[in-house]
């Protein structure tokens, strides 16, 4: 029988370190941010997002127009709107320092195909546009790690002058349809200090999913993380539990094992070394961990991502379910549902299934077929 492995999520953000690079100020009529992406699939999409840093500091500058614009050969925007809605720039619409979604369906229909370049827009539309009047939209996060990446990439008009640069790093953008979340749907991250047995919480991880459909049930090889283990004498438990608690799968370590001579934050891949591993079946929950088990000793501090809310997850996951789980001295989880740790799992399919021969792979997935 075939063997499919996959990393899930596939497209999930893994930044070790990371900051807002800064905003683009759209300050004249004709001014525009723009997000160059391809679509997943075939959809139409209903809304839009993106992180939206601030107001001008007399923001009444009139109207942005914000929605879908399709992409010329050379990347840049057409000018042809397939969808979009016109906001008045004030506080309702553009709230400072907000993950902002909006409509785009007052106008056009936005639909799209597989693999279509499109762009989201937000564009200085009409009103009195100046210095003090206008929008400022963050439109990348700078990082280093595995998700700064080139493309998708954005391009801006400000104050008349073009700029294309995206250094590398992942514009934070979404769209959304009636069904589904696309995108680098995440507006921040941050860091999770060090801890040891003793700490509050002491065994952290992540409460995951895996959407039902794609294969009858899978195993977990282990976590491509970022990790710092914090002292090389450190130890520490990786363990993975079924929805009723019980232990499916443990591994222990010594920091040793996986320092590298470096304890700082950095994408490390951890395996289970159990001889058997546990058939999952996907639909049902399942949580991953690290555990640390030494008092004195911090074990292990981690990287995770926010997203602008628990439906956002959806972008990485479609149907399924990722998100930061916590606990202290073995008692109930704590769920975080808006917050992901930057890990991604590494399974592998015990039965694929997928039709006519085919491997149903969601977007959150990859893989290849091994003989």
């Amino acid at each position: 029988m075939a063997r499919t492995d996959f990393v899930f999520p596939y497209n999930f953000p893994q930044s070790t370190s990371s900051s807002n690079a800064g905003n683009r100020q759209i300050r004249a009529i004709g001014d525009y941010v723009a997000f160059i992406r391809q679509a997943e699939s075939a959809d139409t999409i209903t809304d839009v997002g993106f992180y939206f840093d601030a107001r001008g500091t007399n923001a009444t500058p009139g109207t942005a127009r914000v929605g879908i614009q399709t992409v010329t050969s050379s990347g840049a925007i057409s000018g042809t709107w397939l969808g979009y809605t016109d906001y008045t720039a004030n506080a309702t619409n553009f709230p400072n320092f907000t993950a902002v979604t909006l409509s785009i369906t007052a106008n056009g229909t936005a639909s799209v195909t597989r693999g279509q370049f499109y762009a989201i827009v937000v564009y200085c539309e009409s009103g009195t546009w100046d210095a003090s009047n206008n929008l400022q939209i963050s439109t990348i996060n700078t990082n280093v790690g595995q998700i700064a990446n080139t493309f998708p990439t954005m391009r801006s008009v400000v104050g008349g002058v073009q700029t294309d640069t995206n250094n590398p790093s992942t514009p934070m953008q979404w769209a959304k349809s009636s069904t589904q979340y696309y995108g680098n749907a995440f507006y921040g991250s941050g860091s999770i200090a060090s801890f040891n047995s003793a700490a509050t919480p002491d065994e952290i991880g992540m409460k995951f999913v895996v959407p039902s459909g794609w294969t009858t049930n899978f195993n977990v090889l282990g976590i491509q993380g970022v990790l710092g283990p914090t002292n090389s004498a450190a130890t520490f438990n990786m363990k993975l539990y079924d929805s009723a608690n019980n232990v499916l799968q443990t591994t222990s370590y010594n920091s040793l094992d996986i320092y590298g001579g470096n304890n700082v934050n950095s994408l490390r891949t951890v395996y289970f070394n159990t001889t058997t591993l546990s058939n999952l079946i996907p639909g049902n929950t399942y949580r991953i961990t690290i555990e640390a088990t030494a008092a004195t000793l911090g074990a292990m501090s981690m990287q995770r991502i926010t997203y602008p809310s628990a439906a956002h997850v959806a972008a990485f996951v479609g149907s399924g379910t990722y998100m930061r789980t916590e606990r202290t001295n073995a008692g109930a989880w704590t769920d975080t549902d808006t917050q992901g740790l930057c890990w991604k799992l590494i399974i592998s399919a015990a039965t694929a299934t997928g039709g006519a021969g085919g491997i149903v792979v969601h977007p959150g997935m990859s893989g290849g077929m091994r003989g």
